[in-house]
């Protein structure tokens, strides 16, 4: 039978969700001295586990009192809002670099 699906798809939705966290760490840790850089791991990974939590807590919240299209928004919302963070710090984080001079290699 013949499949659509490209060789990406074909792989585990768990495999695709480990492809944005590797280079959000690394951008987020890069900065950060050697000696302090297990407690900043440390940091890094329980803000996602906290953020994770309060953002489905959030969402349930809505879709238990507002029905599952206002979770839906909400969820779009927090994509949205989540992406402009994300390139909002990247892009700070870029014109710092530029300012001290410092390349985009290291």
């Amino acid at each position: 039978m013949y499949s659509a699906r490209s060789p990406d798809s074909a792989r585990s939705d768990s495999a695709r969700s480990e492809e944005i966290p590797v280079p959000a760490s690394v951008a987020v840790l890069k900065g950060v001295d050697r000696d302090d850089s297990g407690s900043a791991s440390g940091i890094y990974q329980a803000m996602q586990q906290i953020g994770g939590s309060v953002g489905l807590a959030i969402l349930v919240s809505i879709a238990v009192g507002h029905g599952q299209s206002a979770a839906l928004e909400g969820a779009a919302g927090f994509a949205a809002l989540a992406f402009v963070l994300t390139a909002v710090a990247l892009f700070g984080q870029a014109a710092h670099r530029r300012e001290v001079g410092v390349s985009a290699g290291g």
